[in-house]
């Protein structure tokens, strides 16, 4: 999940990422890259894919929430609101061990 656009595949190859093992994605807005996590969590249940993957998010903190985009009146936003979807989205993703 790539929201600053600060990934280049040239910069993958340097870290020593296999790039056809690799989906890269630019979510529009916080709640785009949960949906985009649980999606692929979902669709490797199915598969029945019990290979380990790993999300590697840049930045969370970064990353506008839809409110934001579609919203002309920053205003009214509520502080929190980045932690609320956080909260409710990482309970969603994470099983318990």
């Amino acid at each position: 999940m790539d929201t600053e656009s600060s990934m280049s595949e040239r910069r993958m190859r340097e870290l020593g990422m296999s790039l056809d093992k690799t989906i890269y994605v630019v979510p529009d807005c916080l709640e785009d890259a949960y949906r985009i996590m649980w999606e692929t969590m979902k669709r490797k249940e199915t598969i029945e894919d019990t290979t380990p993957f790993v999300f590697c998010f840049d930045s969370n903190t970064a990353t506008p929430i839809r409110q934001e985009l579609e919203d002309d009146n920053l205003s009214d936003k509520q502080p929190g609101q980045i932690a609320k979807i956080n909260s409710l989205a990482l309970k969603r993703i994470i099983k318990p061990l």
